[in-house]
C-alpha cells in the first residue's frame, strides 16, 4: 500500500505526462501501483492508474481522488517500468499504453445523457412545439433516452442541411434548437425540455 499524501496517476487519455493528485485519508490504505482510481481532470471524471507515491506535490494545489476502483492490483508494480519503456520508445501516452495491455471494458468515464420530461411529452402530444423542438424531442424518444453527443450530430447535420432563412439569414433549426434548454440532473443526466416561449 502506498503510504505517500499524493500519487502519481497516468490517466487514460491521449496526454503525455502523468499527474499528481491528493489521497484523502479515507482511501490512503486502499492504494497500490496498478490499482485504478477515478480522478478529476479538467471539468469531467476520468480513469487513471497509480503508477507510484509521491510525498510532495511540487508547489501547487493538488486535486483530490474520488475512488478507487479495483481491490487488487491490476499488474504489478514490477511492469510499471515496461509500460513506461513502450510509452517512451512509441511516443504514445502512459495511459493508453496500460489501457491497451489490460481487458477492454475497464475503462470509466462520465457520458451526460439526455432524456424527455413529462412537461416536453406533454407539450409534444398537445401541439404546443415548434417544428425544430418536435424533431428534437421525436429523436430522443425514438431512442428512449440519447448522449449530448448524439443531439449535437443531429443538430450539426439539420443545420447543414437547411438553408438559412432569407429574412433574418438564420438557421431555422438553429434557432429552434437554441431554444431547447438544457439542465443538469443527479451529476450525469440531462434533461431537455421545450423553452415556454
Amino acid at each position: 500500500m502506498i503510504q505517500t499524501p499524493y500519487i502519481s496517476v497516468a490517466v487514460s487519455l491521449p496526454v503525455m505526462t502523468s499527474y499528481t493528485y491528493k489521497v484523502p485519508d479515507h482511501l490512503k490504505d486502499f492504494c497500490s501501483p496498478g490499482m485504478r482510481v477515478l480522478v478529476p481532470f479538467k471539468n469531467r471524471r476520468v480513469t487513471g492508474y497509480i503508477i507510484s507515491g509521491q510525498e510532495t506535490c511540487e508547489g501547487f494545489k493538488a486535486k483530490k481522488i474520488f475512488d478507487v476502483l479495483d481491490d487488487h492490483p491490476l499488474f504489478p508494480e514490477s511492469q510499471i517500468s515496461f509500460f513506461k519503456w513502450i510509452a517512451g520508445y512509441y511516443i504514445h501516452p502512459l495511459g493508453e499504453v496500460i489501457k491497451a495491455a489490460l481487458p477492454s471494458g475497464l475503462d470509466r468515464h462520465d457520458v451526460s445523457c439526455v432524456f424527455v420530461t413529462q412537461h416536453g411529452q406533454d407539450r409534444l402530444n398537445a401541439g404546443r412545439l415548434t417544428p425544430g423542438e418536435e424533431q428534437v424531442i421525436e429523436f430522443i424518444l425514438h431512442r428512449q433516452s440519447c448522449t449530448l453527443k448524439q443531439l449535437k450530430n443531429l443538430y450539426q447535420r439539420k443545420c447543414h442541411h437547411q438553408r438559412p432563412d432569407p429574412q433574418d439569414g438564420k438557421t431555422r433549426f438553429d434557432y429552434r434548437f437554441s431554444r431547447i434548454k438544457k439542465r443538469r440532473c443527479q451529476g450525469k443526466k440531462r434533461e431537455i425540455y421545450p423553452s415556454k416561449g
